[in-house]
C-alpha cells in the first residue's frame, strides 16, 4: 500500500494496476481488478456516496461498469465486447492518480496529537500536596527503581 502511495503521489504515471491480459485480442481485461476496487468501495460505501455527486463520478464510473456484478441493461450495453471492456480498463487506469489525490485531504493520520492542560510533573518537582518535599521522595522513587 505505502509502494503504491508513493507512486501516486511521485509518479502518477508509472503506477500500472494488474490487469489480466486476453488470449484471442492482445487486450487488457480490468474486470478483475476493478471487481476488487469496486469490493473495497462498498466496504466504505458510505464515505463513497460524496463521490457520485461530485465531479469524481464519471472518473469511477468505470470502475463501477466492469468491477460491479448486477448492472442495467443499458449499462450492460456499455461492456459487451472486449474492445468495450478494454476502453473502460484504460479509463480505469487514468481514474486511478484523480481517485487517490482526490482521497488525500480525507485521510485520518493513525496518530493523534494530544496536549496536556497542565506541566508534566517530573520526579524532581515539589510534590504537589505542599508538604515541601520533592515528589521522588514522597512518593517513593529511588535510584535503584528508576
Amino acid at each position: 500500500m505505502n509502494e503504491i502511495a508513493v507512486t501516486l503521489e511521485v509518479a502518477p504515471k508509472e503506477y500500472k494496476p494488474l490487469f489480466c491480459e486476453q488470449e484471442d485480442k492482445n487486450l487488457l481485461d480490468g474486470e478483475a481488478w476493478a471487481w476488487g476496487f469496486w469490493e473495497g468501495i462498498n466496504l466504505r460505501a458510505k464515505a463513497w456516496e460524496q463521490i457520485w455527486h461530485s465531479n469524481l463520478a464519471t472518473v469511477v464510473l468505470p470502475v463501477y461498469l466492469l468491477g460491479a456484478e448486477e448492472l442495467e441493461e443499458e449499462e450492460m450495453a456499455l461492456h459487451e465486447d472486449p474492445v468495450q471492456r478494454h476502453k473502460l480498463k484504460v479509463e480505469v487506469e487514468a481514474a486511478i492518480s484523480e481517485i487517490y489525490h482526490y482521497w488525500l485531504p480525507h485521510r485520518k493520520s493513525e496518530f493523534t496529537t494530544t496536549q496536556r492542560e497542565t506541566p508534566k510533573i517530573s520526579h524532581n518537582d515539589d510534590c504537589s500536596c505542599g508538604n515541601g518535599k520533592k515528589y521522588k521522595k514522597f512518593y517513593g522513587f529511588n535510584k535503584a527503581e528508576d
